[in-house]
C-alpha cells in the first residue's frame, strides 16, 4: 500500500527536478504532460515547505541586522503564499508546466536563501549579549 504522504525528496533530489522543470521549453514541441508537470509542483512543494521551515529557523536565530535576512524574508513570503495554493489539477499541460516551473523558482530562491543566512551568521558568528541580556544572566 502506497503512503498517503508523499516523502520529502532529499537535496539532491530536489535540485535535480528543480534543473528539469526549468529546462522545459513550454511554448516548444515537445512539453510535459499535465501528469508530469503536476507530480514534479507537488513533490517541489512538499520539499518548499520544508525548506521554508527551516528558513524561518535559521532567520529567527539571526541576527536582526543580518543582510540575508531581507531576501530570505521576501522567499518566505512568497512561500507562505504559493506553497499552500491546491494543486493545479486542471489547465492544460503548458499552464500546469508554468506552475510548477513558477514553484521551482521559488523553492530555487528558498535554497538560496538558507545558503546566503547560514554563510552570513557563520561569518558573523552569534549574536553578542546586549547589556540588558547581561543583567538577566546572573
Amino acid at each position: 500500500m502506497a503512503p498517503l504522504t508523499p516523502a520529502v525528496p532529499s537535496k539532491d533530489e530536489a535540485l535535480a527536478i528543480i534543473d528539469q522543470a526549468l529546462a522545459w521549453d513550454l511554448d516548444g514541441p515537445g512539453p510535459p504532460t499535465a501528469v508530469l508537470a503536476l507530480e514534479v509542483s507537488e513533490r517541489l512543494t512538499i520539499y518548499g515547505r520544508v525548506l521554508a521551515a527551516d528558513l524561518r529557523t535559521l532567520c529567527a536565530s539571526a541576527p536582526a541586522d543580518l543582510d540575508a535576512d531581507h531576501g530570505a524574508q521576501a522567499a518566505l513570503g512568497e512561500a507562505a503564499g504559493r506553497l499552500y495554493l491546491p494543486p493545479p489539477y486542471y489547465g492544460t499541460a503548458q499552464s500546469i508546466g508554468r506552475r510548477a516551473q513558477n514553484i521551482a523558482r521559488l523553492v530555487q530562491a528558498l535554497h538560496t536563501a538558507v545558503v546566503r543566512v547560514s554563510e552570513e551568521q557563520a561569518r558573523t558568528g552569534p549574536t553578542p549579549l546586549t547589556h540588558t541580556d547581561e543583567r538577566h544572566q546572573h
